[in-house]
């Protein structure tokens, strides 16, 4: 495939959690949810993409600008947006102009609810973004790719994407999102990235998890899953469907039947790796979900059981050097001291 020719821009943000702050570090300690996020893991995130960007594949344009910001305030993020725009009005009279285009990566909280992507002073809710743009979108083509790495940014590129299919002056081309919309985004200082952000990075042949989404779904056995809206398909736990309900693509499926087929996606998912435990209660379906269920493909049991396998031994590498390192939880101290029992008898 040849590179696409129109004129592309790159705004990625950083942001910590709001409920973050150096005096709290000390108590974080193991996987935590992207409210107390570190700046140090959102930037670690941003810069991969960002560096990710500025490979010469053959989406990046012809004509590239990137900007950075680093827990900016709301105006900042509003100016750099004018200035996108500003950049991309210089290439209308040229031949090849098919409207320009910016992709958005964030990596920080998005608000519990809607997936607002939380700044230092302030939120910038969908509808904010898509008013931003719309007013930088020459000829109403500006094509827009989304990349957030936050709390319930499912809701978020979802509500985006329905508002510019209502207005039709921007193009969605590439929607992601770190998680559902009521699933909180994670992150881990032992990866030093946020889960999604790390399983978007990884390789088969490096920790043997399948790279991106998937990857992620299987990592936190179902609780956190990506959602991908990639121009007119969704990819949800290792499922594709089309958002439209005719083959031409122009009459997409309304927001309540697009939330009841990510729903029972998960819903099916979390039923295919569940496993009872030994007490005979379910570890990975909710209350509301059944609490028994069983896999129907051998293929995918084998892999999950490699995965189990790999994830155990994850577990326990994670436990013996926080072990070492002082920063038990009380479930693991208390096993710390029954080892230390059981080698006294």
């Amino acid at each position: 495939m040849g590179k696409i020719r129109y004129y592309r821009a790159y705004l990625s943000i950083s942001a910590s959690g709001p409920l973050y702050s150096e005096e709290i570090e000390p108590y974080l300690t193991g996987i935590r949810q992207r409210a107390f996020s570190n700046l140090k893991y959102t930037t670690a995130d941003v810069d991969y993409f960002e560096d990710y960007w500025r490979e010469d594949w053959y989406a990046s344009g012809k004509e590239k600008l990137h900007i950075r910001l680093r827990n900016p305030k709301m105006q900042e993020v509003a100016k750099a947006i004018f200035q996108i725009g500003a950049w991309l009005a210089q290439f209308k009279s040229n031949k090849d102009w098919a409207g320009g285009g910016i992709t958005i990566t964030f990596a920080g909280h998005g608000k519990d609810k809607d997936g607002s992507l939380m700044l230092e002073d302030g939120e910038i809710t969908y509808s904010d973004l898509h008013d931003l743009l719309t007013r930088i979108s020459f000829d109403n083509r500006l094509k827009v790719d989304l990349l957030l790495d936050s709390c319930y940014s499912g809701k978020f590129i979802v509500d985006f994407l329905y508002a510019a299919e209502s207005s039709k002056k921007i193009i969605t081309n590439y929607l992601a999102s770190a998680c559902m919309n009521d699933e909180t985004a994670m992150e881990d200082p032992l990866l030093g990235h946020g889960v999604f952000t790390y399983c978007f990075s990884a390789q088969k042949n490096r920790i043997g998890l399948y790279p991106g989404a998937m990857g992620c779904s299987m990592l936190t056995y179902g609780k956190q899953n990506p959602v991908i809206i990639d121009y007119t398909e969704c990819e949800l736990c290792g499922k594709y469907f089309s958002i439209f309900n005719d083959e031409e693509f122009n009459q997409l499926m309304s927001k309540d039947e697009l939330y009841y087929r990510l729903d029972t996606i998960r819903y099916e998912y979390k039923r295919s790796i569940n496993k009872p435990s030994e007490n005979e209660r379910t570890r990975n379906l909710t209350i509301e979900e059944p609490k028994s269920s069983f896999l129907h493909n051998d293929g995918k049991y084998n892999q999950l059981n490699n995965f189990y396998e790999l994830y155990r031994k994850m577990e326990t590498i994670r436990y013996e050097y926080k072990k070492r390192a002082g920063h038990l939880t009380v479930e693991e101290l208390k096993r710390s001291l029954d080892e230390q029992i059981n080698l006294q008898d």
